[in-house]
């Protein structure tokens, strides 16, 4: 039992919290490996605390000596003795149980005791084995224990470990046991590669093992108990799943357009793959997938959504649906080798017997949740069969050969088949292999794959020693494992080990998994070695290139991790920075969450972090300010005001005091899409709209005069002059203030491109990019009033260019060429008929304008039940051009076409606009002492006649 301690604040041990239980405690305290409890859940309710507390006090990771108790446990339904160490391991703790007799009831005899722990040791279906002594003699152990190591109980018993199973030396079981002997704390570890010799041949299987210390009544370790669980299956089986999961997972990131064909696939794979699979969900075990080769082996037409026992009924009897039950309930795998079933074919109406390898593989998506049961199958009757015809065969063979020497021929001849097979299974082989001989490993036998792999011909290797064939290998470490394996006989693994190849061409650099093994002459003396070796290099590759790119992302999430905090430094820099006023408003009742130097002049130092709208502005409240706030944030849709009246208290002057305002409530959203917020952006235009009302009272007492001194011309006069000096003071004014408000437009766009360039992902701060758009956007519209306020103040002073000779050819593909993306995507068509009227003499710039406007406005304003068509003509008189665009578009009502050449007028608000584009052609036309007219009927379209002066 493995766990973490539990302390106080002060750091005093209270508890431990249980994270792993092995195999034998998990029957024992009949508990999942995955408990989540902590000791005193375990034990607290049969154990005194007087008991308990001390112990776990006593218990500190920093002290290397172990603790034991012996404590009550009722869990289980009676009530057990058990005794309890525990020894720390690093910052945790490692507990190890031994129950002890229950006090009371009378012992069995010494021989019946005998008799029981050696039916116990036979009869456990873990692999178990004692260890006594300094060297590890195997007082103790039962046929799984043998059967793992390629051996019989008889061959291994009473033996030393080391001489009984040489193996474990070199993968260090033997030094474990002795600390274990040594330090009386048990030892465990799950999912272990062990490669020892069965049947003839190297196996590689993966096992839990818990080496236990076993104590007499002194407390004397008397031995080591060795138990062992082999979880092969479920490490393959985990491994292959693994494989396929990086598989996909690589797939989906590199090609995630594609994600319902790469499923389709992965489908086609399990449907067409050459074994039965089929996944089983609840205790039912219901079937909830099964493959094409499943149906094909069961002879099953409809199987997903029914249980194996609807299925196939006939499994019940012959001993499988239990065996699925003991797979849910313990959570192990069962795997099957040429196991033997009859199912009855519902397409031929027979019995049939099948031999299958099979897997009960449990699948658990997390701790908490069911297991449901994967079933792969691989049918192997036809290599059974052809076993037990072999082994017929043989038993044949044996008795003609026992009948006279005149059948040795054919018993020659049918060995000879045999050595030939063999060969072919050498040569054909996927595997590399070949045979060394002698010290200096000449290669005397090299199938074509490792010929392959090399470079070489096998013209060019056999004969010829190892280093002499392969030059640029030698230095790199095989000629060293190559004489251990000769000098001790012990096998070496080596697993994506480097080398160097000469082929293709070049020299490339490779990775091999590999196994040498020594090759024996008939009196035992090693006389050579052989390589089985599979190439590894893509997957080496692979996880070397996944290794640097975690590295460089490592270290850039660190620079950008340093980076964050002067990121966000700078962006609150910049914020207060901002000429105007901006605040963030949380939660329904709109506290504040930030606001910038601004907005604290306009609340007049009152704004508090924390505060609500109403706390620092009570006097809103009559106003309507919060109930607009309440509808953006119950509706999520932005509002916008302009030239809004506002009555704030000063705290200097301690009046209140009327001011006008331009203002933006922008909600601000969570991931969910919900209101979280409101994002507030004012600008105090109380100037502005005190000068256009002091404009206005000055029209007013302009009317008002010329009212009055209309009864004669001085005074007329004297008006008409005062007017005149008023409008060219306005135009001044409008020039100046457009000329005047570039650079700080310029300096807020400097600080925009710098505040991109230091912000943080959008992930870390999502309010970010809206902000950002709202103001490049304020900016934006700001700029486009200023370079309108300057065109409208340049044509009201009348600053033209000289007229040019201008071919109408061009100027119109070049203003084509800029409105292509807008005629792609309306599918629009442009025509022209220009050769009445080629060329034209006027100012390049205003005329690219003219055309600019009526063009694009033709393309913007199309009706959506066709595409739209333009229509451009000309033609000449001996004074005039006329320049016509037609377009077939949505069309002007006589209202709209009486208004459609004022200044900042829209009439339609579905496409973006300002309302100043027609106004200015117009002056600009009008100035150059020409004309432009519209026709239009709505739904049907409009034409605009220009009319220029020809010279």
């Amino acid at each position: 039992m493995l766990g973490r301690p539990v302390r106080t604040a002060a750091g005093a041990l209270v508890d431990v919290a249980i994270e792993r239980l092995n195999p034998a405690a998990q029957h024992l305290l009949q508990r999942s490996a995955y408990p989540n409890c902590t000791f005193l859940d375990l034990f607290g309710a049969d154990t005194p605390p007087d008991v308990l507390h001390p112990f776990l006090t006593s218990l500190d990771p920093s002290a290397p000596e172990s603790r034991e108790l012996v404590v009550l446990f009722a869990g289980t339904g009676r009530q057990r003795r058990l005794r309890l160490a525990a020894q720390p391991i690093g910052e945790q703790l490692l507990f190890s149980f031994q129950e002890l007799p229950a006090a009371g009831p009378p012992e069995l005899p010494l021989a019946e005791q005998h008799l029981l722990v050696q039916a116990l040791l036979a009869q456990a279906p873990v692999a178990v084995c004692l260890f006594q002594g300094d060297n590890l003699r195997i007082a103790a152990v039962n046929e799984l224990m043998a059967t793992l190591w390629g051996s019989s109980v008889e061959e291994v018993l009473h033996k030393p470990l080391l001489e009984a199973v040489p193996q474990p030396q070199h993968l260090g079981f033997g030094t474990l046991l002795r600390q274990v002997l040594t330090t009386k704390a048990p030892v465990s570890e799950t999912e272990v590669p062990v490669t020892l010799p069965r049947n003839g041949e190297l196996h590689t299987a993966y096992y839990n093992f818990v080496y236990q210390p076993l104590f007499d009544a002194q407390n004397r370790v008397m031995g080591v108990i060795d138990v062992a669980t082999d979880v092969t299956g479920q490490v393959r089986a985990r491994q292959q799943i693994e494989r396929l999961n990086q598989e996909l997972e690589t797939r989906v990131q590199q090609r995630t357009q594609q994600l319902e064909q790469q499923q389709q696939r992965l489908q086609q794979m399990l449907g067409q793959a050459p074994a039965a699979v089929a996944t089983l969900s609840g205790p039912e075990h219901r079937y909830t997938f099964a493959n094409a080769f499943y149906h094909s082996l069961v002879g099953k037409q409809t199987i997903v959504g029914r249980t194996v026992s609807e299925v196939l009924p006939e499994l019940v009897e012959q001993g499988f649906l239990e065996r699925l039950h003991r797979v849910r309930a313990t959570g192990q795998p069962f795997v099957g080798r040429e196991t033997a079933l009859r199912l009855y074919h519902e397409t031929t109406g027979e019995w049939q017997q099948r031999y299958l390898n099979f897997v009960y593989q449990p699948l658990r998506v997390s701790p908490d949740q069911d297991l449901d049961i994967m079933v792969f199958a691989v049918d192997v009757t036809e290599q059974v069969q052809m076993r037990q015809q072999l082994e017929q065969l043989n038993l044949q063979l044996e008795a003609r050969v026992l009948e006279g020497n005149h059948q040795a021929q054919q018993a020659q001849r049918e060995a000879e088949r045999q050595r030939g097979e063999l060969w072919r299974v050498f040569e054909q082989a996927p595997l590399a292999i070949a045979v060394y001989r002698g010290p200096h490993y000449i290669i005397e036998l090299a199938n074509p794959t490792v010929a392959r792999l090399w470079g070489r011909t096998q013209e060019q290797l056999i004969g010829k020693g190892l280093f002499e064939a392969l030059p640029e290998v030698a230095g790199m470490g095989y000629e060293e494992l190559l004489d251990n394996v000769m000098a001790t006989g012990v096998p070496h693994v080596a697993h994506a080990m480097e080398a160097q190849h000469d082929r293709n061409g070049r020299r490339e650099t490779v990775y091999w998994d590999f196994v040498y093994v020594p090759m024996y002459e008939a009196d035992g003396s090693i006389y050579g070695a052989m390589v089985v070796a599979t190439e590894v290099t893509e997957q080496v590759q692979a996880r070397q290139q996944i290794e640097r790119l975690n590295q460089e992302l490592e270290t850039r999430v660190q620079q950008r991790t340093r980076q964050l905090e002067q990121q966000q430094q700078l962006l609150r820099q910049i914020l207060r920075q901002v000429p105007a006023a901006i605040a963030t408003l949380g939660g329904p009742e709109h506290r504040f969450t930030f606001f910038n130097e601004p907005y604290q002049l306009i609340a007049s130092g009152r704004t508090v972090l924390g505060h609500t709208v109403l706390e620092v502005f009570p006097e809103v409240a009559e106003q309507g300010f919060v109930t607009l706030l309440d509808h953006v944030y119950a509706t999520g849709q932005p509002h916008a005001g302009q030239d809004v009246l506002i009555t704030l208290y000063n705290a200097e002057s301690e009046l209140f005091e009327p001011r006008y305002i331009d203002f933006v409530y922008q909600p601000l959203f969570n991931e969910n899409g919900q209101t979280r917020g409101i994002l507030a952006f004012i600008l105090d235009v109380t100037d502005k709209v005190g000068a256009r009302q002091q404009v206005q009272r000055l029209n007013q007492e302009l009317a008002a005069t010329n009212e009055t001194l209309q009864a004669t011309n001085q005074e007329l006069h004297a008006t008409n002059t005062r007017l005149t000096r008023t409008n060219a003071d306005l135009d001044t004014f409008v020039y100046t203030a457009s000329h005047d408000l570039k650079a700080p437009i310029a300096n807020i766009e400097g600080l925009l491109d710098a505040l991109r360039e230091y912000l943080p992902p959008t992930e870390a701060e999502p309010m970010i990019p809206r902000l950002l758009a709202m103001m490049q956007g304020a900016v934006t519209r700001f700029r486009q009033t200023v370079g309108h306020l300057t065109d409208v103040s340049r044509l009201q002073y009348g600053q033209t260019q000289p007229a040019e000779a201008i071919v109408l050819a061009t100027i119109i593909e070049d203003v084509r060429q800029d409105l292509a993306p807008l005629l792609e995507s309306t599918g629009g068509r442009l025509e022209l008929a220009l050769r009445e009227c080629p060329t034209v003499y006027f100012p390049t710039k205003d005329l690219r304008s003219i055309l600019y406007n009526l063009l694009s406005n033709a393309l913007k304003y199309h009706s959506p039940e066709r595409p739209p068509l333009v229509q451009v003509r000309a033609s000449c008189t001996d004074t005039h051009v006329h320049i016509a665009v037609t377009d077939n578009g949505l069309g002007l009502n006589e209202q709209q076409q009486s208004k459609l050449f004022m200044l900042f007028r829209r009439l339609h608000n579905h496409v973006d606009g300002s309302g100043v584009g027609l106004f200015m052609i117009k002056r600009i036309i009008e100035n150059a002492g020409g004309t432009i007219t519209v026709q239009s009927q709505p739904e049907v379209g409009s034409t605009f006649l220009v009319t220029l002066p020809r010279s």
